[in-house]
């Protein structure tokens, strides 16, 4: 068991890209890659830069419909373990 938890200790992450360099979230984060899919914009449009700090809290009304489960019949309104067991 020692040697398996040395080996352990030995294991590490590398730095989280999307961090600022002491390890603090950024306010404003391109997401290069990432398009409108033209449900709330013009398909194809690249997204603007995001606010890691803020989170979902951040984005416009219309576009955080989406990440609520009241709005997603496939998603349960209470979380918990029986709330799943009923999808």
């Amino acid at each position: 068991m020692q040697e398996f938890e040395d080996f352990l200790a030995t294991i590490y992450f590398p730095p989280n890209p999307n961090r600022n360099f002491d390890n603090t979230l950024p306010t404003s984060l391109p997401l290069t890659g990432h398009f409108k899919t033209g449900r709330f914009g013009s398909t194809g449009q690249p997204l603007p830069n995001g606010n890691a700090q803020a989170g979902p809290g951040a984005l416009p009304r219309q576009t955080r419909v989406g990440l609520t489960a009241a709005a997603s019949p496939a998603l349960p309104a209470t979380p918990g373990p029986r709330a799943w067991a009923r999808i």
